[in-house]
């Protein structure tokens, strides 16, 4: 025992020499660089939120315009005319309207999502939209257009922040109070309808559709083409992709999208019907402005 006793104080004295010292100078050094980097983290947490807060700043900056409607200046009727029909609508139902190359207007032809999201980047600015109630608003002459494109929904939830709802008490038309306040589905429009001279018609060379090669939207109109007051349909092979059509005047036709899932033409002709009268209703009794 006591020989092993021996080896082990041996061993132990062996161990403690090759342990490093610690002294109170070593444990200060240690405590010193350890808040040190605390300290580093520290900065670079609060630098990384500066510059976060600052992205945001600056995004929220140029979303501005998307996040507040300009409710005052949707809530403005506008008037257009097709051919020898003249319509007046509220701008925040505009999503779309082509200007005739030909007619001298100040505005070119804008594509818009209720004139709320800009288009391609770009928010109408205030000079646009005083240019365009100038043309077309209260005081203008209405101005010749060839294609226009309504929306007809829930006026009140547009926009990031429902601060649009406060258009509801602007609009002067009943029907697009109904709009604001009841939602999509009133009068028995379809959401979207498009309404199209013969020259306005050119848009649809422009349409094509995700995953059908050599189909055009122009082939879909020639398929519905002679329009007449009843709705006619023109569906790609598979019925994935349809638009109704309807004459309301003699050149001014009204297009629209349907669904004709589980259907052949000659049927979603017929179920389109409805919709196309109730266009063709609507136009005379609601979006007729007299000059």
């Amino acid at each position: 025992m006591d020989s092993g006793g021996r080896i082990w104080r041996s061993n132990f004295r062996v161990f403690q020499q090759n342990q490093p010292i610690v002294t109170s100078s070593t444990l200060c050094q240690c405590q010193c660089e350890d808040i040190y980097v605390r300290k580093i983290r520290m900065r670079l947490l609060a630098t990384s939120a500066c510059v976060i807060v600052a992205i945001f700043a600056i995004f929220t900056y140029f979303q501005r315009d998307r996040d507040t409607p300009d409710v005052d200046f949707l809530a403005q009727n506008i008037s257009f005319h097709l051919n020898d029909v003249k319509i007046s609508i509220p701008a925040i139902a505009l999503t779309y309207f082509r200007v005739q190359p030909a007619n001298l207007n100040p505005l070119p032809s804008w594509r818009t999502h209720a004139i709320l999201w800009g288009s391609e980047g770009q928010f109408p600015t205030k000079e646009y939209k005083d240019a365009l109630l100038e043309m077309a608003g209260r005081k203008g002459m209405a101005p010749n257009i060839s294609s226009i494109r309504l929306y007809f929904g829930r006026y009140g939830t547009h926009g990031e922040r429902l601060i649009s709802r406060g258009i509801c008490p602007l609009l002067t038309k009943k029907w697009s109070q109904d709009m604001c306040t009841n939602g999509r589905g009133l009068y028995g429009l379809p959401e979207h309808f498009n309404l199209e001279t013969e020259e306005g018609l050119a848009i649809y060379d422009l349409m094509f559709f995700s995953g059908i090669k050599n189909v055009r939207g122009r082939d879909l109109i020639e398929e519905i083409k002679p329009f007449t007051t009843q709705a006619k349909v023109g569906c790609t092979d598979d019925h994935k992709y349809c638009l109704a059509g309807a004459k309301i005047f003699e050149e001014l036709y009204a297009v629209w999208n349907v669904s004709c899932r589980g259907m052949d033409v000659a049927a979603c002709g017929r179920a389109s019907e409805p919709q196309g009268a109730a266009i063709s209703n609507f136009i005379r009794t609601e979006l007729i402005a007299e000059d």
